[in-house]
């Protein structure tokens, strides 16, 4: 019983079996069936749409960027991309004969390309138009031409490391173009080809062709950024430097309005020049300031209220040792300096002991505030923050050098927007160099707003620096940067550079450089110059100022700026008291425009030291002068009647 019972169990389980297998076999046919048609339908459609066609991209409409003025400094132009099917060919030897001459390509590469398997095969792309105009007006059977663009740069070198480049296919790669590739980009343009039963490509129609990308409208003037990289490159000339810097800022605004370096490289051939050159050191650049930042310094210490400008500094004749390794020289030697004085004669000793007194925490406190280790924001790429010390990691001896410059790493324009504070009052505005972006129908998609600044120091610290850097142009070592009718203030530098190969400083190779602002009493434009190796002399006032006087006395008046005083040929040295007789012996300047009577007090108001000393002089007036700077009161007034005995009294001031 037991067995037959066993028997009859194996028997129904082979049934089951049976039928088990083709219902489970069926069951996953269902399944995949079900996959297939209707879970993954469509990503086996693109698979084999994927297989059977080809999608080639095609270069779009960019979006301009334009000055400031709607001048073009990048568009996209029309080109022709020439392709053939070789399949449609009917007479190969006269297609290669015209293809060849009309292309200027070898004739081996046009035989390759129109005997190629391929149905749809790219002969030459971008084209001049003209070129393209002429291909069609012969007709070749299977031989066509599409339209696409080309980024082309119509003002070559001029603004080329701020503007950047695009690549073959229209995307940005440097500069602008990089940083706002997405608002230049347009809706991309697409030819697509499918394979047919033999696996041979068949041109289907392009995709419609969509509009261009939006358009940048950019702070600079074309005007004067042309004018900043023609003076860059006379001094390149005579300096031999290794590269040369200019930037120009708008003081209220802080919008540029020129960033130049030199050299520079033609971005219509971007490839022919190596990447250094199309570095912009404006904002990628890291250079040591040299005495540039005792103008930070001193602020820093007026505004804790620890000097006042005619607080005295002993300046150890010249040489002060601070260790046994270290010594800190000046040029000159100086015994008793004030703190107006250390600016004006650049005192690296005067600024060692201001930054002692100051203390590493309060300094680094406010050179923080200026800027100086954080990145500006500027519309650019590749902007770098600089090096700068934290109070912890920073020693007696670090904080002293840093002083006068050294130990410390800046950017050029996050210098030029420190300054710019200093001319601004006391008030530190982002700088900015896109005023605009513009859809392709016009519509404004962004508006720069005029920024609310940040206070950094009080007015009352500003204006007092400002007259030191009033007195470094009118007799410091900033006498070459004189700008004649408008007068100009600001600060010279000379830095030492590190010698990679003995990681100290080189006594050969040097940085010199130029900041200020103009004009003096109303001040328009703050202005950097850096000249980067200069061959020979390589002090500031020397090699760097003569450039900003070359670049204010033609920018501004294509601004329109009025002239404020009478033009001089140079400032004269200044001293508290002097004899008109005695200072004109050496004064060779201009004539004035003015002329005065001789019966009458002429009016000597507004002008400088060295007119006020003329026109006395040419009337036989006896002269006291008090101050410096421009006159801001006499005695007699002007229009008193006056005779042979006279003598005017004259007080002077830098009128800030």
């Amino acid at each position: 019983m037991t067995y037959r019972k066993n028997k009859t169990v194996v028997r129904f389980s082979r049934i089951y079996l049976v039928f088990a297998i083709p219902l489970i076999l069926t069951g996953i046919i269902i399944y995949r069936a079900v996959e297939f048609q209707i879970i993954k339908r469509e990503e086996l459609q693109r698979s084999l749409t994927k297989q059977r066609e080809r999608i080639v991209k095609l270069v779009p409409r960019r979006g301009k960027i334009l000055d400031r003025k709607k001048n073009d400094l990048a568009v996209s132009v029309k080109v022709g991309s020439v392709f053939v099917r070789p399949g449609a060919i009917k007479e190969p030897e006269q297609v290669v004969r015209i293809l060849s001459k009309t292309l200027e390509m070898n004739v081996k590469d046009v035989l390759n390309i129109i005997h190629s398997k391929n149905n749809f095969q790219w002969l030459k792309r971008q084209i001049p138009e003209s070129q393209a105009e002429k291909l069609l007006n012969q007709p070749l059977p299977g031989v066509e031409v599409l339209w696409e663009y080309k980024r082309y740069y119509p003002n070559r070198e001029l603004a080329a490391q701020v503007i950047g480049f695009t690549g073959w296919d229209s995307q940005g790669l440097e500069g602008l173009e990089f940083h706002f590739d997405n608002y230049l980009q347009s809706g991309v343009e697409f030819l697509y080809t499918e394979k047919d039963a033999h696996g041979q490509e068949i041109l289907l129609e392009p995709a419609d062709t969509t509009d261009s990308g939006n358009d940048i409208v950019l702070t600079l003037d074309t005007g004067i950024q042309f004018i900043v990289e023609e003076e860059l490159k006379k001094r390149a000339e005579v300096t031999k430097a290794k590269n040369l810097i200019g930037i120009v800022m708008d003081v209220k605004s802080g919008e540029i309005l020129a960033m130049a370096q030199y050299p520079g490289f033609n971005p219509n051939s971007f490839k022919n020049y190596s990447r250094n050159r199309w570095k912009n050191l404006s904002v990628s650049g890291l250079y040591e300031p040299g005495s540039t930042f005792k103008v930070f310094l001193v602020s820093s210490a007026l505004q804790s209220g620890i000097v006042r400008p005619d607080t005295v500094f002993n300046c150890e004749n010249g040489e002060y040792r601070i260790t046994n390794d270290i010594v800190i020289n000046d040029v000159k030697r100086y015994k008793y300096l004030t703190v107006e004085d250390i600016i004006v004669n650049s005192s690296n000793i005067g600024a060692a002991k201001i930054a002692d007194q100051l203390g590493n925490k309060n300094y680094i406190h406010y050179i923080t505030e200026f800027g100086f280790g954080s990145k500006t924001g500027i519309e650019l790429p590749a902007e770098e923050k600089g090096l700068l010390r934290t109070p912890d990691k920073t020693t007696r001896v670090d904080n002293m050098i840093m002083g006068f410059g050294q130990g410390i790493s800046v950017t050029p324009i996050q210098l030029i927007t420190a300054f710019n504070a200093i001319v601004n009052d006391g008030v530190l505005v982002r700088p900015s160099l896109v005023k605009s972006i513009l859809s392709s129908d016009g519509n404004v998609i962004y508006n720069s707003l005029p920024k609310e600044g940040k206070r950094i120091v009080s007015e009352k610290v500003a204006r007092q620096v400002k007259r030191m850097l009033a007195k470094v142009v009118e007799y410091g070592t900033g006498k070459s940067a004189y700008i004649p009718g408008y007068g100009s203030a600001g600060k010279t530098g000379t830095s030492q550079k590190i010698d990679p190969s003995t990681n100290s400083y080189s006594y050969e190779k040097f940085t010199s450089y130029f900041i200020g602002y103009t004009p003096l009493k109303s001040p328009r434009l703050s202005i950097l110059i850096i000249v980067d190796e200069p061959d020979g002399v390589a002090y500031g006032g020397v090699v760097a100022a003569p450039i900003f006087k070359s670049i204010g006395e033609r920018v501004l008046p294509l601004l329109n700026v009025e002239r404020e005083i009478a033009a001089t040929k140079e400032p004269l040295s200044i001293t508290e008291e002097d004899e008109a007789g005695k200072a004109i012996k050496n004064f060779n300047g201009e004539a004035l425009v003015r002329e005065f009577s001789g019966q009458r007090m002429p009016d000597l108001r507004g002008l400088s030291y060295r007119e006020a000393l003329k026109v006395l002089s040419e009337n036989g007036i006896g002269a006291t002068l008090r101050g410096n700077g421009f006159v801001e009161k006499q005695d007699p007034p002007p229009g008193t009647l006056i005779n042979s005995e006279s003598r005017c009294f004259v007080f002077l001031s830098p009128l800030i």
